[in-house]
């Protein structure tokens, strides 16, 4: 029988923890990291305006690869509203690579499909190139590094990564959007996390919680809703984050999206219009492609959840993420280095 773990991060605001269940097979077990508080400064992806273009795209290979929109170094700012396509890659067919069958894996490896029930009745979005296992050393002979994580009845290979930007984005979790760094136990590894729908083949939905292609479309409260991070059946569409400190009651807790950071979330279902960015750090360090939270774009603090209250205007130097995400600043709890816009 596999193991459910549930990996967990802490961070300082408001001693929050993220969980997200997954099966992990062999030594792989459920881990937890300290992170920053989620102000502007903290973030430390906030310059790397040329990824949060990797915008979501349905099918693999096509002009853009799955899921990798565009490879602008950090600090590529004009790269930020583009879709620019995604040539062939270093890594193509590699353990964790996009694709659509298994003739577009090396040879050994086989294609998991977004459309596949493979990973407990779920695929990953825009395929993935990975081998079935037993245990971390079936997949190390293929990446040293590389974890063995139990989805059902089957364990499958999943590449590992190292936590904080990294100096080539393309280096880590082969530049894929649609797959976050996730920290397991002392180690970290690239798990699927799909954003939107079209990632999932055009008849599969999104389920942002296990962060794979379902057949029905997920229900619950939206981002910013009250929740019980202890409940049975939690309330949420995506995750409920706890808000309250540990030892304090009642347990309290904030439904978030969990996301790939230093990119937009938050999408709508085409994946065209993101409504947030991923900065809300789950780890330390947390940096492009960490797994880590959403904070919702706005228009002034109105239009923002409890868990980042004041809506921190975009500065001139963050002009294409104005332009990109659409609205004239992002929720934060600080408005460091800005200026808060208030509501009328």
């Amino acid at each position: 029988m596999p193991l459910l773990e549930r990996i967990r991060g802490v961070m300082q605001f408001a001693a929050m923890s993220f969980a997200l269940a997954l099966g992990a097979c062999s030594d792989a077990q459920s881990g937890a990291g300290g992170g920053a508080g989620h102000d502007a400064s903290s973030a430390g992806i906030l310059d790397a305006a040329g990824n949060a273009g990797r915008q979501p795209q349905g099918g693999a290979g096509g002009d853009v690869g799955g899921g990798r929109a565009g490879s602008a170094a950090a600090g590529s700012g004009a790269a930020a509203g583009s879709s620019a396509g995604a040539t062939a890659v270093a890594g193509k067919g590699l353990l964790g690579a996009d694709c659509e069958n298994d003739s577009q894996c090396v040879t050994g490896l086989t294609c998991l499909r977004a459309s596949s029930t493979e990973l407990d009745g779920a695929g990953p979005a825009n395929g993935l190139c990975t081998l079935v296992c037993e245990t971390n050393g079936d997949c190390t002979k293929l990446e040293a590094g590389a974890g063995c994580f139990s989805y059902g009845e089957h364990g499958y290979c999943l590449e590992a990564c190292a936590q904080g930007d990294p100096a080539d984005p393309d280096s880590k979790c082969r530049g894929r959007g649609d797959v976050a760094c996730t920290s397991v136990e002392t180690e970290a590894f690239c798990l699927p996390l799909c954003r939107a729908d079209v990632e999932c083949g055009g008849s599969r939905f999104c389920d942002r919680a296990s962060g794979l292609c379902v057949d029905s479309k997920p229900v619950g409260d939206p981002v910013g809703a009250p929740c019980d991070p202890t409940a049975a059946n939690p309330t949420c569409r995506d995750v409920c984050l706890r808000s309250s400190a540990e030892g304090v009651t009642p347990v309290t807790g904030i439904c978030v999206e969990p996301c790939s950071g230093g990119l937009a979330c938050m999408y709508d279902d085409a994946g065209t219009k993101p409504g947030g960015l991923c900065v809300g750090p789950l780890s330390e360090p947390f940096g492009l492609f960490d797994l880590g939270y959403c904070l919702p774009s706005c228009t002034c603090s109105k239009d923002c959840p409890t868990f980042a209250a004041k809506c921190r205007a975009w500065t001139s130097a963050e002009a294409d993420y104005k332009d990109f995400i659409g609205k004239a600043g992002l929720c934060l709890d600080s408005t460091e280095g800005s200026s808060e816009l208030t509501c009328p």
